[in-house]
């Protein structure tokens, strides 16, 4: 590879909201997953955690409207639980120096009063509080 060529690369079952990297990484990857033998590379992850919320309605309808920040699933999601699901990867990038690219990350527009807006306003200060 080119010195000058930078390769993005994305963890396993990325391709579906609920089983994102970001979910899987803590359970499987902080275990076995290593960082490929190659320089100029960035890691991405795909964020829509938690997926309930993120896709609410999109594959069907929701059986109530879910409200961030929340009871979601019988889990309390805020801010602080966003920091959480994302501590393994924050953890990867620390551990072995590398570039994180978050390559996705929403909600539904019609979540709410307004919780997409405080849902990626806090994925934003997190991300954006990260060196």
């Amino acid at each position: 590879m080119r010195a000058h060529l930078t390769f993005i690369t994305v963890g396993k079952d990325y391709e579906s909201a609920e089983r994102a990297w970001v979910e899987r990484l803590s359970a499987r990857y902080a275990q076995d997953f290593a960082p490929l033998a190659i320089s100029n590379v960035v890691y991405s992850v795909h964020m829509y955690v938690p997926g309930a919320f993120t896709h609410q309605g999109v594959h069907g309808s929701a059986p109530k409207p879910l409200a961030y920040p929340g009871m979601i699933e019988n889990k309390s999601w805020d801010k602080t639980a966003l920091e959480i699901a994302l501590q393994p990867v924050m953890d990867f990038q620390k551990k072995f120096n590398v570039h994180i690219y978050i390559g996705e990350f929403s909600s539904i527009r019609w979540a709410p009063d307004q919780s997409a807006y405080r849902y990626l306003r806090d994925v934003i200060d997190i991300f954006e509080a990260q060196d």
